[in-house]
């Protein structure tokens, strides 16, 4: 299949989306934010390739599993200081 036909394909089945009507309060806040999505996105890419990798890996792995290390580290906290000898 080729590149246009793909396309078409695609265009075809977003034709086939129900449209939602918004008022533009509604409108205003999407259009920020997917434009916040955009420029993020393209700050990234502008980085070199070594950048992009570990932003990547900061992202998807570093940063939640620092999250998740925090968070038991204070729900043990939180239960020793309750059940804990006193």
């Amino acid at each position: 299949m080729s590149g246009d036909d793909d396309h078409e394909a695609l265009d075809r089945a977003l034709a086939e989306l129900p449209a939602y009507d918004l008022d533009e309060r509604r409108s205003a806040q999407v259009h920020r934010r997917a434009r916040g999505v955009l420029v993020e996105r393209t700050r990234i890419a502008s980085r070199p390739p070594w950048l992009r990798t570990l932003t990547r890996v900061y992202d998807v792995g570093l940063e939640p599993a620092l999250v998740v290390c925090a968070a038991v580290v204070y729900l043990a906290w939180a239960v020793r200081s309750v059940v804990g000898p006193h």
